[in-house]
């Protein structure tokens, strides 16, 4: 009888794992999907600023501050743009339907194109430098190239940050995804560990 009680207890044990393994990945979905929209509605945010604040200061300004306005604003369509998407997609995004692999695709390719991203943040900070000290020896083109260079400076540095931000940030997240890889299943002869990839 105690053989019995002990096998129907492991088998409703075993049917269970899947749902809570499955609710595990659910959870992990949504809570990345919540962290990206927290990122991009940042990142829109920026955005959104600086068409104001840039927006008056190119309509305002001259000289090299026109053009660090100016700069600005350009390079900000394209982050209102990358945000823009990035929100349409997540929100039309159903985390229930990504399977653990997917899941694993998914959030490990979002970290990498974070570090790819602030790998080129570095290279606009860079430029930025560069078109700074060009901007010392040209007399047709000082106010351009400084006003450019510091717009490229600023906006590689907020870039720079805030891909390391959101990367720590979903890195972090990422290591309960160590929980839904290991899962515990009862037999008879004891308790084992499954390690799945």
């Amino acid at each position: 009888m105690k053989r019995q009680s002990l096998l129907l207890f492991v088998f409703f044990m075993v049917l269970t794992l899947p749902a809570f393994s499955q609710g595990g990945l659910l959870d992990f979905n949504l809570k990345r999907q919540e962290i990206s929209r927290i990122g991009m509605w940042t990142l829109g945010g920026w955005a959104a600023t600086n068409f104001l604040v840039s927006g008056i200061g190119w309509a305002r300004g001259s000289g090299s501050n026109m053009y660090f306005h100016q700069g600005n604003v350009l390079w900000n369509t394209v982050n209102a743009g990358i945000a823009g998407v990035a929100l349409y997609s997540l929100y039309q995004g159903d985390a229930g339907s990504l399977g653990f692999l997917e899941t694993i695709q998914e959030h490990f390719g979002m970290e990498k194109t974070l570090l790819f991203n602030a790998g080129l943040d570095v290279g606009y900070m860079a430029t930025g430098f560069y078109l700074h000290e060009k901007a010392r020896n040209s007399t047709k083109f000082h106010d351009r190239f400084k006003g450019y260079g510091s717009a490229l400076i600023l906006q590689g540095a907020f870039l720079f940050v805030f891909d390391l931000v959101l990367f720590g940030i979903l890195n972090h997240h990422g290591k309960t995804l160590e929980t839904l890889l290991l899962s515990a299943y009862f037999t008879p002869e004891g308790v084992g560990m499954v390690w799945r990839f």
